[in-house]
């Protein structure tokens, strides 16, 4: 039985170590002054309603796999399946890239003289390390998220006030002007797609509903107290980090130290506090990766459990926790890595690539589960909804076609940077790594539900509920 954990303040912080992103700060901070309006703009028209739909889909149907069982109760267990893959697929490839982030702020703060591939081998070690704090009993396991989402608030507000202080003992390093908050169509345009995605991914809260005492009342507080810290977060730290280093000297890897040797130079305590604050990321950057594999190996177990996922996806511990998902996931994150030592490219081009394709990845079961929420509001009448979005069918299909809208450009703008040219090699190695990625999935899964005999199973069901449609008209 599923041990409830879980309580209203555990989910929030949940939801902050979920979705504050420190490692992306200095991809958001890099779209300029213009990530403010930008990001107050997504709060409004993006994370709102997604965080409305998640609400009334998470506290509707408190199951386990949380985004799996949602997209099977509206499209049936095949394309759940697709979807539980998406979502496991995307973190374990996304893995590599975090760490790699991880061990480039271990290599400013402790030795510089680490090459790319000492680099690598330190993000392998802590990919074993996720793997194992992922088989762990939820009683404990939630800690590292609860601490992380902690840290996260601190470590920000000490880069946003930091380095305002810092900006405002002269000029601003990163000039303030009424142009610097307005969007330009040129090739920084191409880092919006990094604020849609830092903005994505409150499903991961509903995936947590099984191990919640009071899934009906902390999942919306969640939602709306963790996105509104999330936002405020990012936004202060943003202004403090664009304020103490121009914005062209940011880095994606190394802008971070960079940005606090700038902010406390001077400081008697400037070497400590550096120090500090690159610890306090780097644990940070562990306990994200825990947090989202936590939520990615539920929903991959869920489905491993109904077969339709190979069975080694379904294997628990004894508490209930996922055995099966970490160990394969970790074999991916670890081959992955090994191929990128091989090519033994720039760790920062590296790292870009990989959060790239996995982020391409990672919106695909949002938008799925978008198309699921309006399908079950149409042809489930009966279930009784703790949370109801307050708006008639009509009104919730346009609340839901909004984020998807958004995540549709930020797609293309992974793909496509605006204002460059066109790069056919890295665009077709996005486009030949996300068929290959699907397709494969696509393939595993119809071959294991065939095996299971549930590919004859479904087919049924679909028919049957043809003909009661049929027969009831």
């Amino acid at each position: 039985m599923t041990q409830k954990t879980m309580g209203t303040f555990d989910t929030v912080l949940f939801g902050i170590s979920a979705m504050l992103f420190i490692d992306q700060l200095t991809a958001s901070a890099s779209f300029g002054y213009a990530a403010l309006p930008t990001f107050i703009f997504l709060f409004a028209i993006y994370i709102i309603p997604y965080s409305l739909v998640v609400s009334e889909l998470a506290t509707t149907y408190p199951d386990e796999g949380g985004i799996y069982a949602w997209v099977s109760r509206a499209f049936g267990p095949k394309l759940a399946a697709n979807v539980s893959w998406w979502y496991w697929v995307n973190q374990m490839l996304y893995l590599p890239s975090a760490f790699l982030l991880f061990a480039g702020v271990y290599v400013q703060l402790f030795a510089s003289e680490i090459g790319t591939e000492g680099q690598i081998t330190i993000a392998m070690v802590l990919t074993l390390l996720t793997t194992w704090a992922c088989t762990l009993n939820k009683s404990f396991s939630k800690w590292f998220p609860n601490i992380g989402g902690l840290i996260k608030i601190l470590v920000m507000l000490i880069i946003a006030f930091g380095g305002m202080y810092a900006g405002m003992k002269g000029e601003p390093a990163t000039p303030i002007t009424r142009e610097a908050f307005f969007p330009n169509w040129s090739a920084s345009l191409g880092f919006l797609a990094m604020l849609i995605y830092n903005s994505t991914g409150w499903d991961s809260i509903g995936t947590m509903a099984p191990y919640m005492k009071n899934p009906s009342r902390s999942i919306p507080i969640a939602c709306l107290v963790s996105a509104s810290i999330v936002i405020a977060m990012y936004c202060l730290s943003i202004v403090g980090m664009l304020m103490s280093i121009n914005i062209e000297q940011l880095g994606l890897i190394s802008g971070f130290i960079d940005s606090l040797n700038v902010i406390f130079t001077g400081s008697p305590l400037q070497e400590n506090i550096v120090l500090g604050l690159g610890l306090a990321l780097m644990f940070t950057l562990f306990t994200n990766m825990i947090t989202w594999c936590m939520a990615a190996n539920e929903a991959a177990m869920a489905s491993g459990i109904e077969g339709e996922l190979p069975k080694a996806f379904g294997i628990k511990t004894k508490s209930g926790a996922p055995l099966g998902a970490p160990i394969l996931g970790c074999i991916i994150a670890l081959v992955e890595m090994g191929v990128y030592w091989f090519i033994s490219g720039e760790t920062e081009e590296i790292y870009w690539m990989i959060l790239a394709f996995s982020t391409i990845l990672f919106f695909l079961p949002s938008l799925t589960m978008f198309f699921a929420f309006i399908k079950l509001r149409k042809i489930d009448k009966t279930t009784v909804r703790p949370f109801r979005i307050p708006l008639g069918d009509n009104q919730v299909k346009f609340l839901a076609v909004i984020p998807v809208i958004t995540m549709l450009i930020a797609i293309y703008l992974l793909v496509f940077a605006p204002g460059a040219p066109v790069d056919k090699a890295y665009v077709s190695a996005m486009i030949i790594g996300c068929l290959v990625v699907i397709g494969g999935g696509m393939l595993m899964i119809n071959m294991t539900m065939a095996t299971n005999g549930l590919i004859l199973q479904e087919a049924q069901t679909t028919q049957d509920e043809s003909s009661t449609l049929v027969n009831g008209a």
